[in-house]
C-alpha cells in the first residue's frame, strides 16, 4: 500500500508518528508523509528516514482577527496542495497524528474518498483531530479519558506506537560509558521536554547544593535551552551531570528514577521502559493536556505527579528521598508501568486499521 503519514509541529506528534510508519515500512508498504516545510517534521523526515517528504503551507489558529484570516486563507492552499499530492502518489491511506498540519489532509482525503484514521496521544485531544474526526474511518486514542471527546465510533484504545518501539530497542550498555556513569550507583534521569525550563534546574541546582545527595548520579536532559550558567555552579559536584541531548530510550534501559514532564511521547516511553517516574506537567500546554496525561498514570499508581507550582528545592528533595527509600513503591510503580504501557501499539494498530479497511 501507499500509506500517507501526516503529524507536524512537535515531537509528541511526529515521534509516535515515525513509530508506526517504521513499522509499516518494515512490512514493505511505502511511505510518504506529508508535513509543514518550516517545522521540525522536515528535518527529522528528510534527514533521518527513508521516507518521501511531501511538503504544504499552513498556519494554526491564533489570537486577533487578521492572524485568524490569515490561517484560515492558508488552508484553502494547503487543502490543494494535500490533494494533489495524494492523487499524484496515488494513496491508498492516510493516517493523522495532529497538529494543525492534519486538518487539510484529511479534509482532502474526505474529498478524494480516500480513508483517513486518527491517532490521539493526549487525554485532552488537539483543535486539528477534533475538526477532522466525524469522517475519519477510526481513531486511536492513548487514554480512556480521550474517548469521551470523540463521536466517532469507532474510537479504540490502543496506545502510543512509541511504546512498542522504545520495547523492541536494542539494550544498550554503551550509554553509561559513554556518559562516565557508575552501574552500581542509583541513577536518576531527568527531562523537562525538548526545550527545557530554566527555572526547574534553577530549583533543581539550589537542591543539590543544599543537600548531599552523591549518594545518587544524575543526568540532566536540557533540550535546546543554553543552561551553562546554572552548570558553572555545579561543576565541581561530579555526580551530577548537564547534556544537552541524550539517547532517552537507552538511558531510560538504566534509570532507577525518571523526572520528567508529562508529555505524550515522553510518558509512553517512560512506562514502556518500566522506570518509576515523578511526573511534572506543564502548565504551559493547551488544554492543560499534560496534567490529565500525568493523572491517567497515577490513577493505575504507575507514576508519582508534582504540580509545578509545588516544585521547591525542599519538597523535590524530600519526593526523591521518599521515593528513592521505599523499595515496595517503586517496585509498585514499576509493575503497574505495565498497565499503561500498551507495549503491542504499534502491531494492534496496524491490525486494527487492516481489518477497519476490509471488514
Amino acid at each position: 500500500m501507499n500509506i500517507c503519514i501526516v503529524a507536524g509541529g512537535t515531537g509528541g506528534h511526529i515521534y509516535p508518528a515515525l513509530a508506526l510508519a517504521s513499522k509499516y515500512y518494515e512490512l514493505g508498504h511505502n511511505i510518504y508523509y506529508i508535513g509543514n516545510e518550516s517545522r521540525m517534521e522536515a528535518k527529522l523526515v528528510r534527514d533521518k528516514t527513508p521516507y518521501v517528504f511531501l511538503s504544504i503551507k499552513n498556519d494554526g489558529l491564533r489570537k486577533g482577527f487578521v492572524q485568524k484570516v490569515k490561517a484560515l486563507l492558508s488552508q484553502i492552499k494547503a487543502i490543494k496542495d494535500s490533494r494533489n499530492h495524494l492523487k499524484k502518489h496515488k494513496i491508498d491511506i492516510v493516517i493523522g497524528f495532529g497538529g494543525y498540519v492534519t486538518f487539510p489532509v484529511c479534509i482532502a482525503a474526505q474529498r478524494l474518498n480516500i480513508p483517513y484514521f486518527l491517532h490521539e496521544q493526549n487525554a485532552i485531544p488537539g483543535k486539528a483531530n477534533l475538526y477532522v474526526e466525524k469522517k475519519a474511518k477510526g481513531i486511536v486514542v492513548c487514554y480512556e479519558k480521550a474517548k469521551g471527546y470523540f463521536k466517532n465510533k469507532n474510537t479504540v484504545l490502543l496506545g502510543n506506537p512509541r511504546a512498542s518501539e522504545v520495547v523492541d530497542a536494542q539494550k544498550n550498555d554503551d550509554i553509561l560509558f559513554d556518559l562516565n556513569l557508575n552501574k552500581q550507583k542509583p541513577l536518576i534521569y531527568i527531562v523537562m521536554g525538548s526545550l527545557g525550563y530554566k527555572p526547574f534546574y534553577k530549583t533543581f541546582i539550589e537542591m543539590v547544593l543544599a543537600n548531599n545527595m552523591s549518594n545518587y548520579q544524575f543526568v540532566i536532559s536540557t533540550g535546546v535551552r543554553d543552561i551553562s550558567e546554572y552548570e558553572k555552579e555545579v561543576s565541581h559536584l561530579q555526580h551530577v551531570n548537564f547534556y544537552k541531548f541524550v539517547d532517552q530510550v537507552s538511558i531510560l534501559q538504566h534509570a532507577d528514577l525518571v523526572i520528567s514532564r508529562s508529555g505524550a511521547t515522553s510518558v509512553a516511553e517512560i512506562m514502556a521502559s518500566g522506570v518509576p517516574s515523578i511526573l511534572i506537567p506543564s502548565p504551559y500546554v493547551t488544554n492543560n493536556h499534560q496534567f490529565y496525561n500525568a493523572a491517567e498514570c497515577v490513577a493505575f499508581n504507575a507514576a508519582l505527579m508534582i504540580e509545578d507550582k509545588d516544585v521547591t528545592s525542599e519538597n523535590l528533595f524530600n519526593l526523591i528521598q521518599s521515593t528513592m527509600s521505599n523499595q515496595k513503591l517503586l517496585e509498585t510503580l514499576r509493575f503497574n508501568t505495565q498497565k499503561v504501557a500498551f507495549k503491542e501499539s504499534r502491531h494492534n494498530i496496524i491490525k486494527w486499521i487492516d481489518e477497519s479497511i476490509h471488514g
